[in-house]
């Protein structure tokens, strides 16, 4: 059985956001939100300290510049657009070198190819070493690459078949989100077992390196501390 490492998506709400700060010692990293979708400079910049004091690892959180759609649209912009957008974002945090999209931007890198050409092309000429992501097109691209491949797990989201490809269940779906603690522990352990159970209730084979907390759930922190306690 191998070990899992925990990643958690921060720097979505306040400034000094009190849940934020309690869930750090339970996990080996954050993917901190950088303004585009949720978050501000003041408070990634904050965060990104607060976790290297604690050797907690900083990643780039970027996403589509959607803040009213909270970055889970998938927007008409030009490649150029989305560039500059990154840019800025990466800006904020010039010295983390891990990236992990956000919503839609993730989501749709791994199934649009040209997509993921260009984020990896943008990581590649960005100074940016590693990826944190389910596995595909933008994986694929990433490895091809030379960048560090970070397989992700979900520890908190139900899983289903797309097109014959893993895929998160949809967001509408009353089988989207596991709502219990007793659920999060199972699913912890499934992944540190190298499996998954679909909303079907088949068992599909899933190796990933990391899994991730949502910091802007309700049950953050007891999902970050129940990961930690099954994980150790």
């Amino acid at each position: 059985m191998k070990s899992l490492q925990i990643n958690c998506d921060m720097g979505e709400g306040t400034f000094a956001n009190p849940r934020d700060i309690e869930i750090l010692p339970y996990v080996d990293a954050i993917n901190i939100a950088l303004g585009a979708h949720a978050g501000d400079k003041r408070t990634a910049q904050d965060l990104a300290q607060r976790a290297a004091d604690v050797g907690v690892v900083a990643h780039l959180h970027p996403s589509y510049p959607d803040r009213a759609g909270f970055g889970r649209r998938v927007l008409d912009i030009s490649p150029e657009d989305l560039i500059r957008s990154l840019d800025e974002q990466r800006a904020i945090l010039p010295e983390s070198y891990g990236c992990k999209f956000h919503g839609a931007l993730y989501n749709q890198a791994l199934i649009d190819e040209s997509l993921a050409e260009c984020l990896v092309s943008w990581m590649l000429s960005r100074d940016i070493k590693s990826l944190v992501s389910m596995s595909g097109c933008v994986t694929k691209q990433a490895k091809a690459g030379g960048l560090k491949v970070i397989s992700e797990g979900f520890i908190d989201r139900g899983y289903c078949l797309h097109q014959g490809s893993l895929a998160l269940e949809p967001r509408s779906s009353p089988k989207a989100h596991l709502t219990s603690i007793d659920e999060i522990k199972r699913r912890v352990n499934d992944l540190l077992l190298g499996q998954v159970h679909l909303v079907d209730g088949s068992l599909y084979e899933l190796a990933v390196d990391t899994v991730c907390v949502h910091g802007d759930g309700p049950l953050a922190l007891p999902i970050a501390q129940a990961a930690r306690g099954v994980i150790g």
